[in-house]
């Protein structure tokens, strides 16, 4: 008789057993905010690369004019 995460497994209860584990992982919830988290963070982290790649043409070329006044 094998066993796993709690169930054991006979030739005769073999696919209502399995049917348990499905369910128990198709329930389990306790990764799904670790999930959101990032993707909000993926998220923020594109703004912040645009931002920044915006910002950084204008301070490129406020630098440039600069660079042009100066002797």
């Amino acid at each position: 008789m094998k066993s796993y995460a709690g169930f054991k497994y006979t030739k005769d209860g073999e696919v209502k057993n399995m049917k348990k584990l499905w369910d128990k992982f198709v329930s389990e919830e306790s990764g799904q905010g670790m999930v959101e988290y990032g993707l909000i963070l993926a998220l923020i982290a594109v703004a912040v690369i645009l931002g920044l790649q915006a910002l950084g043409t204008k301070v490129q070329g406020t630098f440039d004019t600069i660079n042009g006044s100066m002797p």
